[in-house]
């Protein structure tokens, strides 16, 4: 008998840790499709910074908000530049979240030549 209460103890020990290992990889797969979004919102705004003709000299910065996958985002793309001779510009986007156990960003930076 006490052969069968330690076995049932220790097979419900493994189903709870098994269990608790799904939760946290659907948990870190949520937070990847999160990230995957933003990359996407990012590679979005350089593409339209990349598409713009001349870009003007000084600092150029602008913010934005909208929604992807239903979740609220704030964006967030600065343009400076580095120099006057050759035109080069220094671009970064940045895009903020929220999700349930903390807020989450990701920066992406690269430079742009005038055309």
């Amino acid at each position: 008998m006490l052969e069968v209460v330690a076995s049932i103890a220790v097979i419900a020990v493994g189903l709870v840790m098994i269990l608790r290992s799904f939760s946290y990889s659907l948990r870190a797969s949520k937070t990847a499709q999160e990230y995957f979004e933003a990359v996407n919102i990012v590679e979005q705004e350089l593409c339209a910074i990349e598409e713009e003709e001349k870009i003007e000299g000084g600092v150029v910065t602008s913010e934005s908000s909208g929604q992807a996958e239903d979740k609220p985002f704030l964006m967030r793309s600065k343009i400076s530049r580095i120099s006057d001779d050759n035109g080069l510009n220094e671009a970064s986007v940045a895009v903020s979240w929220q999700n349930k156990h903390r807020d989450e960003s990701i920066v992406v930076g690269t430079y742009v030549k005038n055309r």
